[in-house]
């Protein structure tokens, strides 16, 4: 009986609806003309700004319930909503971005825009001492990339628009190239020079072991307009000492030489490394796979050898930019469909940061 009298109420809900919406069909017709962009807009707007705070530049990648609208993202062409304000209906993780060694954050805009559409905010700074790592400042250089991860997440923190819709209960990284030895750190992992020095005595690995000339680096540096940091200079932080990321660190292209593993400080629940079978700059056999190898015994850790060089994690470029100028980053062999490859990669970064959001990942240290 009950079930009945549940279906015979359905029916006659339906009966009315169709009755009142067939008397009213022109309100019936504006409101499915304004329906349909609000589920669009709610299900798929990424917002981004640009961040400057004490000379540091931090791309903020978010979800936004505003229109967006195509736009040159240097030499890039994407499509977000600019300066938008962001979605406030619920709260976000973070996946903070660490990008190659002279790298933007920018180059990378397909992948940030992938994770917010998945639900996360990304906080992406321009690595500014790049430039500097040559000889006893390597260390510091290193030391300072974390230090700028850090401090964008405290500036995006400070921004009101922002601070009551991050969810601090997990941060996660995702580093390219060198970005991973700057994840990885900021997870609590040591940064460990002498190893790297041994390995570069050993190995023949000149692409990681060389450094690239002093002209190279400055011009390099003006083209990025980054302003020189004083390595020397402590800023303390406000919320996130040393090994502050304690959620998912994905490494892609990795350097994986001049890292160690110390579970009493590591904090990440889990690690993923994507290594590049064509990759000439950062060998896998000596750094993808040296990473897997080093975490894999004590945290959960994913690896992933595909198809790719080592510029491929870069988003294709714009025509009207390499038609008029040559680019080594963007050239890729024939054949080769850096889109797609691209959304490989993207699709499997979006699956394990959700997989990490609430994962311990911890093994135990015994076996």
């Amino acid at each position: 009986m009950q079930i009945r009298f549940f279906c015979g109420s359905i029916t006659f809900l339906k009966l009315s609806i169709f009755k009142y919406f067939r008397r009213n069909w022109f309100i019936t017709f504006i409101l499915s003309i304004l329906a349909g962009p609000m589920l669009s807009l709610q299900a798929n707007a990424v917002g981004f700004k640009w961040i400057v705070e004490n000379n540091l530049k931090i791309g903020v990648w978010y979800p936004s319930l505003a229109a967006e609208e195509d736009i040159r993202l240097g030499p890039f062409d994407a499509t977000l909503a600019v300066e938008a304000e962001p979605a406030k209906q619920d709260r976000f993780q973070v996946v903070l971005f660490s990008h190659g060694n002279l790298g933007r954050a920018r180059n990378h805009h397909l992948t940030a825009k992938a994770l917010v559409q998945a639900g996360f905010i990304v906080v992406a700074p321009l690595h500014a001492a790049d430039h500097l790592m040559v000889g006893n400042d390597i260390s510091k250089v290193l030391e300072w990339r974390v230090t700028e991860l850090r401090y964008a997440l405290e500036a995006v923190l400070q921004d009101e628009k922002f601070r009551d819709i991050i969810d601090l209960s997990r941060v996660h990284a995702v580093g390219y190239s060198l970005g991973a030895l700057t994840a990885l750190n900021a997870a609590g992992a040591p940064i460990d020079v002498a190893a790297a020095d041994a390995h570069c005595a050993r190995e023949d690995d000149s692409a990681f072991c060389e450094t690239p000339p002093f002209f190279q680096r400055w011009r390099v540096r003006y083209q990025r307009k980054t302003t020189t940091p004083d390595l020397n200079r402590q800023i303390a932080p406000l919320y996130f000492p040393f090994g502050f990321v304690n959620g998912g660190v994905a490494t892609v292209a990795p350097v994986g030489q001049g890292v160690g593993l110390d579970l009493s400080t590591f904090l990440a629940n889990r690690v993923m490394v994507i290594g590049f079978k064509d990759d000439i700059v950062t060998l896998p056999q000596f750094h993808a796979s040296n990473l897997y190898a080093l975490f894999s015994e004590h945290v959960e850790t994913e690896y992933h050898f595909v198809e790719g060089h080592h510029s491929a994690f870069i988003a294709p470029f714009a025509k009207r930019v390499t038609d008029v100028e040559h680019i080594p980053a963007a050239i890729d062999p024939e054949g080769f469909d850096r889109l797609e490859f691209l959304n490989g990669v993207n699709s499997r970064l979006v699956a394990f940061f959700r997989q990490s959001v609430g994962s311990s990942g911890r093994k135990d240290s015994g076996k």
